[in-house]
């Protein structure tokens, strides 16, 4: 497998109006720890706040702007940042999500060391609400931050199939080889991360620094919010990604999305599984953004709402836990 040059770093960031959060995510990317050269290059999906004005009042000629006249979406917009590309290598970062500022030493320094790699992912920290700083907790005199890490067998070689797939956040990859690929499935409604992980891992080598490399904002703004997600939406989109897995490994065509996604049957324990996340990860965001006092009131009004939900959760974790024992 050749080597690609490492001539520099393309960073797509994709808003929609993100006047809240674009500043700091620009700013993190801007104030990266290295010589690399890196150009910015933001894609407004049709941004109807402020997001425009905040990001042509920061001067900085690396920075390149795509307007596009109406949304087409996070994915297409996207694909259209990794074609404006100038550079051999690309990464990512959501609107809101903080890059941290020795992220891409580390990762250019792996790809120095094993030039035949593609590709570069990482570990994340959550983003306390200040906006800059790591979310923290007080536990029994305790300092607690959770580090979010890839749990790869053989550091650094990192393989989204059996280590799980990652951030795309984290992620340093060659542009060819998504080029190659045909970028993001646009056509997926959801699971398109993991998605292009899984067609990345088939075909390329890839590393993984043992570090955070991001901050991860919990917010009940984003469009993956819990509580804003559709459960046949997304445990449909996931199947498919993972059917389309499972058929690429074994030589298969895959599956044709709009068919699958038509005719996939959603089952009942599915959906209250899903619900329990959705439940779980709103009492996180809780914590992280308000405390945990508000968190525990919340939890309290959502088990009162889910009393027969959260009852057969219960239920389910007493039995694996009975069975890990036995």
């Amino acid at each position: 497998m050749t080597t690609t040059a490492i001539d520099g770093l393309s960073v797509i960031i994709t808003t929609y109006n993100g006047e809240k959060y674009i500043e700091s995510a620009i700013r993190s990317v801007l104030d990266q720890r290295t010589a690399m050269p890196l150009e910015l290059i933001i894609v407004d999906d049709g941004s109807s706040d402020n997001t425009i004005a905040i990001i042509e009042d920061i001067q900085d000629e690396r920075i390149k702007l795509i307007f596009n006249s109406k949304n087409i979406g996070n994915v297409a917009s996207r694909n259209l940042g990794i074609l404006s590309a100038s550079y051999q290598w690309i990464g990512f970062n959501d609107h809101d999500d903080i890059w941290l500022p020795d992220r891409v030493e580390a990762k250019f320094a792996l790809l120095r060391q094993y030039p035949q790699l593609k590709g570069v992912a990482g570990g994340y920290e959550r983003l306390a609400k200040d906006g800059v700083s790591r979310w923290h907790a007080n536990l029994l005199f305790k300092r607690w931050s959770p580090q979010h890490l890839i749990p790869i067998t053989q550091p650094p070689f990192y393989n989204p199939a059996r280590h799980g797939t990652c951030y795309i956040q984290t992620l340093i990859v060659a542009k060819p080889l998504l080029l190659d690929i045909g970028g993001f499935r646009d056509n997926l409604p959801i699971a398109y991360d993991p998605d292009i992980m899984f067609r990345l891992g088939e075909v390329a080598s890839f590393g993984a620094v043992q570090q955070p490399v991001f901050l991860y904002r919990l917010s009940n703004e984003s469009i993956t919010a819990p509580g804003r997600l559709d459960a046949v939406t997304f445990l449909s989109g996931f199947a498919f990604c993972y059917s389309a897995r499972a058929a690429l490994v074994l030589g298969e065509p895959e599956p044709d999305l709009n068919t699958f996604l038509k005719d996939y049957v959603v089952k009942e324990e599915e959906v209250d599984n899903f619900t329990i996340n959705q439940a779980i990860q709103s009492i996180n965001t809780r914590w992280v953004n308000t405390g945990i006092v508000n968190a525990i009131f919340f939890a309290m009004q959502t088990l009162l709402l889910n009393p027969l939900l959260f009852s057969k959760y219960t239920a389910k974790r007493l039995s694996y836990w009975r069975k890990s024992k036995n």
